[in-house]
């Protein structure tokens, strides 16, 4: 993959204009003042830029370029809890595909830029993918993530786009184009923030892995890192920390979500659901119930009638086709066929108020 180098911030005292002698620290040099290199690799490279105003040579500036092995890093983990967060680096993207003539390039301390790298739509020739079908045309970035919730999912993208005409890029799901989560722009020369303000979205209709794609709609945009929250009221504060990756390699064991807890009376059927199952791998899963009466159950939502009341433990392990999930442990509460149960009275108070003024009692907090 070509890494994209800028040498625009150098500059010269007396206004001469530059040449640019680049070495890209693997025996290979270069010349321009925005060159590309493809490394043969992996490893981390020390890339040294002079510059001459025809008459001088410039005192040598050095920079660093970290050039990850293709593959083996594992997909984004979601976080937990009420914002669902996933965070990914542009960099430690999945997957870089190139098409209509242009791809996304790693660029090295892009003007107004204070991380390691950002990518940029090339070249810049005032190309924009808008409308449908860009899917085939716009070059792509890939970013595999294991999701453990569903639903709505608000995108955030930080980039920068330096005039009106390169200041925007889509976004989608699974290879698919997600009218929900395109055009997302940015203030034009405004520098590097988050676009779109979370009113573009994507639904994610099981948990598992899904694959997160970035497309150029204009040529010339940077993005240097997309954020994902189930947190409608969420708004991303400063760079963000990256969410971690699964690193274990090959298969990993599935996850068993038994729901509940539940209840009932006897002889009647109570309905479960493991639907919040899932697969970090994304293969399709088998149910095993154990209903904790001696009896077992199979499927995602299976029903079962207790004989006699009390509480019962139920478990649920599932199976990817290869290894079993640990098991997901909830209760069930069985009462007497046609008991009735006693209400409860809740009185409210303490209350306070002054003689000769009526004082308001609340009883609405009791129930049945």
């Amino acid at each position: 993959m070509a890494i994209g180098f800028d040498g625009s911030g150098s500059l010269d005292l007396d206004s001469d204009p530059l040449t640019y002698a680049w070495d890209f620290g693997d025996g290979s040099t270069g010349s321009g003042v925005s060159p590309s290199h493809t490394y043969v690799a992996a490893g981390s490279y020390t890339v040294e830029l002079t510059v001459n105003d025809g008459t001088i040579d410039s005192t040598i500036s050095s920079t660093t370029a970290t050039v990850n092995g293709a593959g083996g890093t594992g997909a984004f983990i979601q976080s937990g809890g009420a914002d669902g967060l996933v965070i990914m680096e542009a960099e430690n993207n999945d997957g870089n595909t190139a098409q209509g003539g242009h791809n996304w390039v790693e660029v090295f301390a892009p003007a107004g830029f204070t991380g390691a790298s950002a990518f940029q739509a090339q070249p810049n020739n005032n190309t924009n993918n808008g409308g449908s079908g860009y899917a085939l045309t716009a070059p792509r970035l890939d970013f595999q993530v294991t999701f453990s919730q569903t639903g709505t999912h608000y995108v955030f993208v930080r980039g920068r786009g330096d005039t009106g005409s390169d200041n925007s890029l889509h976004v989608g799901l699974d290879g698919i184009e997600v009218a929900s989560a395109s055009t997302i722009s940015f203030a034009s020369g405004a520098g590097w923030a988050y676009g779109s303000n979370g009113v573009k979205s994507l639904e994610v209709t099981t948990p598992g892995v899904h694959t997160i794609n970035v497309w150029m709609r204009e040529d010339g945009t940077y993005v240097d890192r997309i954020l994902l929250t189930t947190n409608a009221s969420y708004v991303p504060t400063g760079l963000e920390l990256e969410s971690p990756r699964d690193t274990g390699g090959g298969n990993q064991p599935p996850t068993a979500v038994a729901g509940g807890p539940y209840s009932g009376q006897e002889a009647i059927s109570v309905n479960f659901n493991g639907s919040g199952s899932f697969d970090n791998n994304g293969d399709p899963l088998t149910y095993t119930w154990d209903f904790g009466d001696g009896t077992a159950g199979s499927g995602v939502s299976p029903s079962h009638a207790y004989a006699a009341a009390g509480s019962y433990s139920v478990s649920l392990v599932v199976n990817d086709g290869t290894v079993d999930s640990t098991a997901s442990t909830t209760t069930a509460t069985i009462s007497i066929a046609g008991s009735n149960t006693p209400p409860v009275a809740a009185v409210g108070g303490p209350y306070s108020g002054a003689e000769g003024v009526a004082i308001g009692f609340d009883g609405s907090g009791s129930l049945d």
